[in-house]
């Protein structure tokens, strides 16, 4: 399924690049709920109020609400190219094709991406088999018309902007994880609750723990650190959102570099992973086979 869909998005990226907007918002919202089933049931569910799940909600939102929005464009653009383009590498998101979880990590950071660069660089307008507004298809005769205003970003366009929806979004996400005010099911707040997983918790217990388990550091301030390194690391991503909004081949050449390090990512998860967890049996039918041949 994962080899399919990717070839078919490839497929609709050369032949009918505005398909790809409601295809990608189709399997964004599918994912997205699949997801929030799987999650739920392992209380993985908080992830799914990460800021990537909310950059995707703007996406759809403003394909389908607001797509003569240049503003808010301007904004998913920068959002999508910025922070979420950049975690596929920080959080080495890996494309395995027949991992659901891998490779719906990995299109929730990607499939905003190529919907931007669709509506930023290539052409759909004047097609006969382009439609108005549907169910499943966005207005594209407005986001045609919207694209008419395109003019190179200002920083304050690609960085202050995105920067303070991003910190609306933190700002949500703290009070709902760390009062128990805001928790509808419990009244113990999700970061006192050791069975609730979250992205802070999953940090400071995985590989990237260093970030936020330093020891002069107090355990009451690790999260405000964590908040602080993930708007550094917002602010990092989207200063490069301009070269990519006002050249194609720049922002060619990035979504490149981090495809291809998805690629890589998925490489070593193969030989690391899969390998060896099939290297015992075969060294157990290896020596199997063996004693057989002595036997003999």
């Amino acid at each position: 399924m994962g080899v399919v869909c990717s070839w078919i998005t490839v497929f609709l990226l050369g032949w009918r690049p505005y398909l790809l907007l409601p295809w990608c918002a189709s399997w964004i919202v599918v994912l997205f709920f699949v997801r929030w089933a799987v999650y739920w049931y392992k209380k993985w569910h908080y992830f799914v109020f990460d800021f990537c799940y909310f950059a995707n909600v703007l996406l759809v939102t403003y394909m389908y609400a607001y797509p003569h929005s240049r503003r808010f464009f301007n904004i998913v653009f920068a959002l999508n190219n910025g922070p979420l383009l950049w975690a596929i590498v920080f959080w080495r998101n890996c494309l395995v094709f027949h991992h659901l979880d891998k490779i719906t990590s990995l299109f929730i950071h990607i499939g905003g991406v190529l919907c931007t660069f669709t509506i930023r660089w290539l052409s759909f307008a004047g097609d006969d088999d382009v439609q108005g507004p549907s169910l499943v298809s966005p207005d594209y005769d407005a986001i045609h018309s919207m694209r008419a205003t395109f003019e190179s970003l200002t920083w304050y366009q690609a960085i202050v902007s995105p920067v303070i929806v991003y910190m609306v979004w933190q700002t949500g996400y703290f009070l709902k994880t760390e009062f128990s005010v805001f928790r509808i099911t419990s009244s113990t707040p999700v970061a006192d609750d050791d069975s609730v997983m979250t992205s802070f918790k999953w940090l400071e217990k995985g590989s990237l723990g260093w970030l936020v388990n330093n020891r002069h550091v107090r355990p009451e301030h690790k999260v405000y650190f964590f908040m602080l390194y993930q708007l550094i690391f917002t602010f990092i991503t989207l200063l490069p959102v301009k070269l990519m909004f006002d050249s194609f081949a720049v922002h060619v050449g990035v979504i490149v570099l981090v495809i291809a390090c998805s690629v890589w990512n998925g490489a070593s998860y193969y030989f690391e992973v899969v390998v060896k967890r099939y290297e015992p049996n075969y060294k157990q039918r290896r020596e199997a086979a063996l004693e057989k041949r002595k036997e003999q």
